[in-house]
């Protein structure tokens, strides 16, 4: 009667893990959630050497909120672009200036990369 036990507990314990492997994720993805953008940076600075790209995150990071409000800026202007492609009837001049737009925070945020890239740069060669 208590062959059971050994499967049962066993299934148990799978569960138990699955579930704390799932939780942990989900952790671990909302405490990552909270930097806006950065990925947009990884993807630019990973072939650099590690060193390198912790200089460009600090000096990304001294500028963050600047960092995060012209990425809101690109999503709204996005919408926008969404938004006159969308539109009934569409007016071409309308998605013109939409896409300028997005080009326009699209440029802004890559100088902010590219200053962050400058500054951690000279930091560098000015250290002993």
């Amino acid at each position: 009667m208590r062959r059971w036990i050994i499967p049962f507990l066993a299934i148990a314990l799978l569960l138990s893990l699955v579930g704390n492997f799932v939780g942990l994720g989900y952790a671990l993805g909302q405490w990552r959630g909270e930097r806006p953008g950065l990925s947009l940076v990884e993807g630019t600075i990973g072939a650099y050497p590690p060193e390198l790209r912790r200089a460009i995150r600090a000096e990304l990071a001294a500028g963050r909120a600047d960092f995060v409000a012209g990425i809101a800026e690109l999503r709204q202007a996005r919408r926008a672009m969404i938004a006159a492609l969308q539109a009934v009837p569409f007016e071409p001049a309308a998605l013109r200036e939409a896409q300028r737009n997005v080009a326009a925070r699209t440029a802004a945020l890559q100088q902010q990369v590219h200053a962050a890239m400058l500054a951690a740069a000279e930091k560098r060669a000015q250290q002993p």
